[in-house]
């Protein structure tokens, strides 16, 4: 089973492309802050996370500082670059992308989405 879900803050203002087949693509960082108990310390995590089709569309207009939800699973990634030097990567492929808002003292999570019907 491969499955992950993140909360965090978006790093910056996602990224929406159109591949050869027009197929959408979001990427977008989340900025993940963990507390440790006890310690004045945060450690700052960045996760890159890609949405696909319909699910990419929906989310276009998240904005830098969003909270968001993200549930999908994790993909590892190679490819090598013009210059011949091997890369690699893991990121998150969304399934499911939901803004979190605050009221007060209770959480809702909006927008939620689901797609089934990824383009692989």
């Amino acid at each position: 089973m491969n499955k992950v879900e993140i909360t965090g803050k978006l790093h910056n203002d996602p990224k929406l492309l159109t591949t050869n087949k027009n197929v959408s693509l979001l990427k977008l960082f989340v900025k993940i802050e963990t507390k440790y108990p006890g310690r004045d310390f945060v450690k700052l995590s960045y996760v890159p996370v890609v949405a696909w089709g319909t699910l990419a569309n929906t989310h276009r207009s998240l904005k830098e500082g969003d909270e968001i939800n993200i549930k999908g699973e994790l993909e590892f990634q190679t490819w090598e670059t013009k210059e011949g030097d091997k890369k690699s990567q893991l990121l998150v492929k969304a399934t499911e992308i939901s803004k979190v808002v605050k009221e007060k003292d209770t959480i809702k999570v909006d927008n939620n989405y689901k797609v089934d019907d990824l383009p692989f």
